[in-house]
Order: structure tokens, then C-alpha cells, then sequence
């Protein structure tokens, strides 16, 4: 399975976590768990967590697949942010 934090820096910023937070809520909606998700974007479960969490950065290709499995279109993760 591919990085999808493409070593990006751990980030520290709320932006990240509001981001996270969005794509953690748009899985639940879906009813998929992390391990689902993970196959679906064939990232490890490890790495979207921590995006998730707002630990890490994401890159625009990482948010381009997150939001293709999930069925949304990129800017769907950023609005009211």
C-alpha cells in the first residue's frame, strides 16, 4: 500500500485537525470503517488516522483519493474550514 503522507511534516496547525475532522465525519456518514477506507484509497489505516486526527498533512493527491472512496468531490473536505 502507498504513503498517503508522502513524507509530509507532522503539522501542528487546527486547520489540519477541522480537515481531519471532516473526512472522518464524511467515512462515518458512509458507514466505513478506517480498514474499509484504507482498501478502498489502498493506503495503510495507520496514516489516514493520523490524517483524520490532524496529526498529519495530507497531500493533494491523498485528498483526491480520500475523497474519490468516499464519493465527494476535494472541496467538499474544505468547506467551513
Amino acid at each position: 500500500m502507498s504513503d498517503p503522507l508522502q513524507a509530509l511534516p507532522e503539522v501542528k496547525d487546527g486547520r489540519h485537525q477541522l480537515l481531519g475532522a471532516k473526512i472522518r465525519s464524511l467515512r462515518k456518514d458512509r458507514v466505513l470503517t478506517l480498514r474499509r477506507l484504507a482498501n478502498k484509497t489502498e493506503f495503510s489505516v495507520s496514516p489516514i488516522s493520523q490524517i483524520e486526527l490532524g496529526k498529519n498533512a495530507a497531500s493533494v493527491s491523498t485528498l483526491c483519493k480520500l475523497a474519490s472512496a468516499l464519493g465527494v468531490a476535494v472541496g467538499v473536505f474544505f468547506e467551513d474550514i
